[in-house]
C-alpha cells in the first residue's frame, strides 16, 4: 500500500488525535499484544499484572465501549465465545493513536509481539514492510537499538501523515510528505547500519545477520549507501577545491 492509500484510510476515521485520558490509553496498549481480546480479558490483565493500575470492571468496560465508539477498538466474531463474551481487536485508526501518542520505550520493548499478533495492519504495510521482509522482524526479535528507532520511525510517519488529515496544516502536499517519509526511511536505514560496525558474535546482535540476507532491506541500504558515498565525495572534492 502506498501513502496515498493508507491516507484514504485514515480519512475514514473521525476522531484521530483525540486525548482519551491515560486509562484508556493503557487499556487501548493491551489490544496490540494480542488478535483479540474481551472486557473481562481486558480486566484480568489490569487485575493479575503488578505493573497495572487496578480498575473495577465496570470502568473498564465504560472505557472499552468508548474505545469503540471513537473507532479505536472493533467487535469480532470467535468460535467458542463463553457467556455470549464481546471480542474486541484493535482499529487501523487505534494502531495509528497508540504509534503517533503512546510512549515510545512502551512500543518498542513489545515490537516483536505487536508485529507476530497484529503486524498485517496498513500502518505496518505501508511505512515498513516496503523496506524489511515481515520474518525478518518476526522471526528473531530485533535488540532494542533497532526497535526503539523503528518505532520513532513509525511515530514520524504518523505524525507527517497525520498532517495530511487535518484542516490546520493543508499547506502540506502529499509529495512534500512522501518526500519527507522517504527521508526518514533513509535515516532509519543508517542508524541500522551504523549497527554492523559494531557487531561481534553471540553479543546480543544475532538480528544482524538475519537483517543482511533481508534482500529488501539490503535493497534500501545500498541506496543509501551510494547516495552517502557520493555526497561525501562532493563534500570532499569542496573542501580541496583551491
Amino acid at each position: 500500500m502506498d501513502i496515498r492509500g493508507y491516507i484514504s484510510i485514515l480519512e475514514r476515521y473521525k476522531h484521530l488525535g483525540s486525548d482519551i485520558g491515560d486509562r484508556a490509553n493503557e487499556i487501548l496498549t493491551e489490544f496490540l499484544y494480542a488478535q483479540h481480546l474481551s472486557t473481562y480479558m481486558v480486566y484480568s490483565k489490569f487485575r493479575d499484572h503488578p505493573g497495572h493500575h487496578k480498575i473495577a470492571y465496570k470502568n473498564i468496560h465504560k472505557r472499552i465501549k468508548r474505545l469503540e465508539s471513537l473507532e479505536f477498538i472493533e467487535p469480532v466474531k470467535t468460535k467458542n465465545t463463553k457467556h455470549g463474551a464481546i471480542f474486541y481487536r484493535i482499529s487501523e485508526a487505534g494502531m495509528f493513536q497508540l504509534f503517533i501518542y503512546r510512549i515510545y520505550p512502551i512500543l518498542a520493548s513489545f515490537l516483536h509481539s505487536i508485529l507476530v499478533n497484529n503486524g498485517n495492519y496498513s500502518i505496518f504495510e505501508t511505512f515498513l514492510y516496503p523496506y524489511f521482509r515481515k520474518e525478518t522482524l518476526t522471526v528473531t526479535e530485533p535488540n532494542y537499538a533497532i526497535r526503539l528507532a523503528i518505532v520513532n520511525y513509525l511515530n514520524s510517519c504518523c505524525t507527517a501523515a497525520h498532517s495530511l488529515t487535518t484542516s490546520y496544516e493543508e499547506h502540506n502536499s502529499l509529495e512534500a510528505v512522501e518526500g519527507y517519509i522517504s527521508g526518514l526511511k533513509n535515516e532509519l536505514v543508517m542508524k541500522i547500519l551504523i549497527l554492523f560496525g559494531f557487531y561481534t558474535k553471540g553479543k546480543g546482535m544475532d538480528d544482524l545477520p538475519i537483517l543482511a540476507k533481508d534482500d529488501k532491506f539490503m535493497k534500501v541500504a545500498d541506496d543509501v549507501h551510494k547516495h552517502f558515498k557520493r555526497s561525501f565525495d562532493i563534500a570532499l572534492a569542496l573542501r580541496n577545491r583551491s
